[in-house]
């Protein structure tokens, strides 16, 4: 029996299963690719998403507050770490950066090892040489608020571990 898995609408003696079931498929990546490709209408995780997931963290943060820049920025009191979460956004793309300054001495050495070795906190030296810890997130495509708070506890275990790192 001759059989046509390439055939489009599954001519070729197979009965038509093979073909079926990768028109089935292609039309399935294809839709897929096209959904994803196309720009979202307005970020899904705006400011005011921001604001209300915020609001909701129970890690013993003595304040939410916005920042006298924008609405879009808030500081986070944490004993004696403050971060610095900002919702930063243009046309098409949106990205929730979360950041802290490092009180730790460090040296470039130690930041390039942290950095080698971990995904998702990065390290680096600002214009004024303090150490900031950092981590980005695009929200373009959408994001809860519950997987922002895990997000944010994943970058405060993060935090806590590059300080003890430093300590070394």
């Amino acid at each position: 029996m001759a059989r046509c898995v390439g055939c489009v609408g599954g001519g070729g003696g197979g009965g038509g299963g093979a073909g079926a079931i990768i028109t089935a498929g292609w039309v399935l990546v294809m839709t897929a690719h096209w959904v994803l490709a196309q720009p979202p209408s307005r970020p899904s995780f705006t400011p005011a998403d921001l604001e209300k997931a915020l609001a909701k963290i129970d890690e013993g943060y003595d304040t939410v507050q916005p920042s006298p820049k924008g609405v879009a920025r808030y500081v986070l009191k944490h004993r004696s770490q403050t971060i610095h979460v900002e919702h930063l956004s243009t046309a098409d793309q949106a990205l929730v950066r979360l950041w802290a300054v490092v009180r730790d001495k460090a040296t470039l050495e130690s930041l390039n090892a942290w950095n080698r070795d971990h995904y998702f906190g990065k390290a680096y030296l600002n214009r004024d040489d303090e150490v900031i810890f950092e981590a980005c997130l695009p929200v373009s495509r959408g994001l809860t608020e519950e997987l922002f708070a895990d997000w944010f506890e994943v970058y405060t275990h993060d935090l806590i571990a590059f300080k003890q790192f430093l300590r070394q």
